[in-house]
């Protein structure tokens, strides 16, 4: 067992990036979807930060807009989140009145439609600061900004005491979970607070949950995180780059987390780049994820643009291709049963007490590992055979249906296999993995 646990490792090595099927977006043709406004419009020179919404018929988008001096948020509906329609009287939500926390830009919107009214939270900038603050609609369009705001000011001396802004915002039901953008001058990061109400705050002491990595592509940038949780799993894709600089976006990494603080980020970042001679071939980043599951796709909105023109949106879309393990399937076998080829079947760690069979798909199998390249996940995460339904057929993995190179199996460690009995060799093969 030893020695097939070396050859298992190096073949892990060897077949990582064949798997690769996480993530893997495909932008539309016709991109940008949404773009600037014409000369003297609201939002002629540049469209910033969005949101978006869907009821299950309409499509609903809330966006920056500059005209070269101001930012304001205006409104966009579509029948399927490519054909935009601007409102007419937009901009929708404007600056405070002068000597206000307010009173230079606001930009950033986040909205939620919950009892029958939509929330916005967005940001506010007086020239030097950036704070969040609150709105209230309707239909919104016609907004009403709270009375208290900002509801969230910027850090004290920590590393959002130059501003913070609203990302991303859960709500459960009973409590708000806020991913929000934290500056200190030079480094943007990701952090994380929560409320009852979604008006006053309770930063997380583990700020910030992300950012720059050491060396990375991100090293210089890690904001605008956007969050979907599954049930069982949150899943951020998020900006990055390796400077600070505006406009200078390097694309879009993801990153995963059990509870909403404490993030992996995926290995090979960045999963989303921008494209060569493109119109967002300067910088891509500020995603919006949704998961539309009449189609069983991802789709994603993003910001892009080139030298010569800033600020469009772009949409793309990418298939399911992750099931977990215990998240979604109790069993390993369950989840390789539900599987189709090309989705890796992504396992926690644990002991799974199962002999597993491939059954000629063309998946990845495999521990967190895979994920985030951390030897550690191999010793625990176990595949234990010891107990097989049928005791002639005690191999811990089989390969036994005409599986070739595109069947992996990636960073466990298998242990209490007694073999499958083949009648040509009169004998038990395979204890660990057995192969037809």
């Amino acid at each position: 067992m030893k020695y097939f646990s070396i050859n298992f490792i190096f073949l892990v090595v060897l077949s990582f990036s064949i798997s690769f099927a996480q993530i893997n977006w495909e932008k539309y043709e016709g991109n940008p979807v949404l773009v600037p406004g014409a000369n003297g419009e609201w939002d002629d020179y540049c469209i910033g930060d969005f949101c978006i919404l869907f009821d299950g018929n309409t499509y609903q988008m809330w966006f920056d807009g500059n005209n070269g001096t101001q930012w304001s948020i205006g409104y966009a509906t579509s029948p399927d989140g490519i054909t935009w329609t601007k409102y007419e009287g937009n901009p929708v939500l404007t600056v405070g009145s002068a000597d206000s926390w307010e009173d230079e830009l606001v930009q950033n919107p986040y909205v939620l439609f919950y009892n029958d009214t939509y929330h916005m939270w967005y940001a506010g900038n007086d020239g030097t600061f950036t704070r969040i603050g609150y709105a209230t609609s309707s239909d919104g369009i016609a907004w009403t900004k709270y009375e208290g705001n900002p509801v969230m000011d910027k850090g004290a001396t920590e590393w959002d005491h130059m501003g913070v802004w609203p990302d991303c915002i859960y709500y459960d039901g009973n409590i708000f979970k806020l991913w929000y953008g934290g500056d200190d001058g030079s480094q943007p990061a990701i952090g994380y607070a929560s409320s009852d109400d979604g008006i006053t705050w309770t930063r997380s002491a583990q700020n910030p949950v992300l950012k720059p990595s050491g060396g990375g592509w991100d090293r210089g940038y890690t904001s605008t995180p956007y969050v979907l949780y599954d049930g069982n799993r949150y899943h951020m894709w998020y900006t990055g780059a390796n400077n600070n600089l505006i406009f200078q976006w390097d694309g879009v990494g993801y990153a995963t987390s059990p509870d909403g603080i404490t993030w992996k980020k995926y290995a090979e970042n960045p999963i989303f780049i921008p494209d060569d001679g493109a119109w967002d071939s300067q910088w891509l980043g500020w995603s919006r994820v949704l998961w539309d599951s009449s189609a069983s796709q991802f789709k994603m909105w993003y910001l892009g643009g080139s030298i010569n023109w800033y600020g469009k949106i772009g949409y793309a879309t990418a298939p399911l291709s992750i099931l977990n393990v215990p998240g979604q399937y109790a069993t390993i076998q369950e989840g390789i049963d539900a599987a189709e080829d090309g989705q890796v079947v992504l396992i926690d760690e644990g002991t799974y007490y199962e002999n597993i069979n491939f059954k000629g798909k063309a998946i990845t199998v495999a521990s967190q590992y895979w994920f985030d390249g951390d030897t550690s996940h191999i010793s625990k995460t176990i595949i234990d055979g010891s107990q097989p339904d049928d005791p002639t057929k005690g191999s811990v993995v089989s390969f036994v249906s005409g599986e070739d190179t595109t069947s992996i199996l990636c960073g466990f460690t298998i242990t209490g296999g007694t073999g499958t009995y083949n009648s040509d060799f009169n004998g038990y093969l395979g204890g660990g993995i057995y192969m037809l």
